[in-house]
């Protein structure tokens, strides 16, 4: 990916970030997806550099067609590695209320992250979520 930051304009790695593809996918989501955390780690990176505080919010609640946004899709997968670094990083780049959007975001049947980390019996997402909520109010 640094071969981008060498060739591509700004405004073209603006469009790259925030590119979907015919089915709503976007980079960021494949990355929860297939479990990249060193892509989603440079991604995360590039948009402190080159995005806007609206368009990085845009970039972390972008959905597919089914309405899956990056947290639903690492809960899905079982992508704890994934949702530890977005909770860091959302923590330290995100307004409460944009966090909020985030965390609360739902899918196209109406599941939140937390219902389908808890229907695919994934505890250790659910402890994790409610270890960063406890360290996140104190």
């Amino acid at each position: 990916m640094e071969w981008a930051k060498e060739k591509l304009r700004e405004e073209e790695i603006n469009e790259f970030l925030l590119a979907t593809d015919r089915y709503g996918v976007s980079i960021i989501n494949l990355t929860a997806s297939y479990g990249r955390l060193d892509m989603l780690q440079k991604l995360l990176e590039w948009t402190k550099e080159k995005l806007t505080a609206e368009e990085i919010n845009n970039f972390l609640l972008v959905t597919d067609r089914e309405g899956n946004n990056i947290i639903i899709l690492a809960a899905r997968n079982g992508r704890l590695d994934i949702l530890q670094e977005l909770l860091e990083w959302a923590k330290e780049k995100l307004t409460e209320e944009e966090l909020n959007k985030l965390l609360l975001a739902t899918d196209g049947d109406g599941n939140s992250f937390i219902i389908l980390a808890a229907g695919y019996g994934r505890l250790d997402i659910l402890y994790e979520l409610l270890e960063w909520d406890r360290e996140s109010r104190t």
